[in-house]
């Protein structure tokens, strides 16, 4: 039997024009209004993360209008070209990105990590990324099983989590109709509503799991109903932690249940890359499970510290 949601949806293709990413870069007042108060890395870096994701969700929607398929693949490839393109041709200096080995890119385990942090502070993020589907509107792939050892990519992703001091993190690439995105805005108040940061969604493991259940459908909807699942420019939007540890530090988001996988510095061998040539990467930091992308995200207290009383204007905890 059809599924009644779908056939409800079905082609269902909001008619207003294509939101131009390039409005994020708008005037203070207009389209592009900033919506980061209190960022820790710069207005530019977080004006190109909002960019990535509205490109996405164009692209997908583009993809709907044509009925042209998409691969999750894909879009993972342009977003980390983008990335590194800006970095290499524009000095985009709060990021560097790292490349691994060929030979460690056949054994990936997940498709990007990140480093959050400065000084003695660090966060290290383990990201998979998956796609909505155009036709059923589910993320088809979600239950995914590793072909070497049978076991569900999310168990995979979590057990490496564990084992490395990691935070666990799934990257969605979304379009669908504003009506029903419109229902999943989870930002804090201070952000401009826009419906296109929801290209590219975060969505914490432990949210995930339960969606992996056979009875429950793998659709955006539930997949977003946490206020926990929030656009990707929120990993770079600072959060005073009254409740964890230490108390009153201000943390990146996802990073308060898991104060006790901090890094005191950031791995040497990071440290000492640079983007114009693939790195090994160490065992005992990795043991046979490889992202395909680094990115190193050096965070500006001094930010923080001169966006005024801090209590008022940082959005509640994810």
């Amino acid at each position: 039997m059809k599924d009644k949601f779908i056939d409800d949806l079905e082609d269902v293709i909001d008619p207003e024009p294509v939101i131009d990413p390039s409005l994020i870069w708008g005037e203070e007042n207009g389209p592009g209004k900033r919506r980061l108060q209190a960022s820790f890395i710069s207005d530019e870096a977080v004006g190109f993360f909002e960019k990535l994701a509205a490109e996405t969700w164009n692209d997908l929607r583009r993809r709907n209008l044509v009925k042209t398929p998409l691969l999750e693949t894909t879009i993972t490839n342009i977003l980390m070209a983008k990335i590194q393109e800006r970095i290499k041709y524009e000095n985009l200096r709060d990021i560097r990105q790292v490349i691994p080995k060929s030979s460690e890119e056949a054994v990936m385990g997940f498709d990007w990590e990140w480093w959050v942090g400065s000084g003695n502070r660090w966060f290290r993020y383990v990201v998979q990324a998956k796609i909505l589907s155009r036709e059923s509107l589910k993320y088809e792939a979600l239950c995914h099983r590793v072909k070497s050892s049978k076991k569900l990519q999310i168990d995979v992703l979590k057990d490496f989590a564990d084992r490395k001091k990691a935070i666990p993190l799934y990257c969605f690439y979304n379009y669908l109709p504003n009506d029903i995105a419109e229902s999943y805005w989870h930002c804090p108040p201070e952000y401009q509503k826009d419906i296109s940061q929801l290209g590219c969604t975060l969505v914490p493991l432990e949210i995930v799991k339960p969606i992996h259940d056979k009875r429950i459908a793998k659709r955006f909807i539930y997949l977003h109903e946490s206020p926990q699942a929030l656009p990707w420019r929120c990993l770079f939007h600072a959060h005073l932690d009254e409740t964890g540890p230490p108390e009153g530090e201000i943390v990146p988001p996802y990073a308060r249940n898991y104060w006790d996988r901090k890094y005191d510095e950031l791995p040497k061998f990071l440290q000492e890359a640079g983007s114009d040539r693939p790195v090994s990467l160490p065992p005992e930091l990795y043991e046979g499970c490889y992202p395909e992308r680094i990115m190193i995200i050096q965070t500006n207290d001094k930010i923080l510290q001169n966006s005024g009383n801090l209590s008022s204007e940082i959005g509640p905890l994810p």
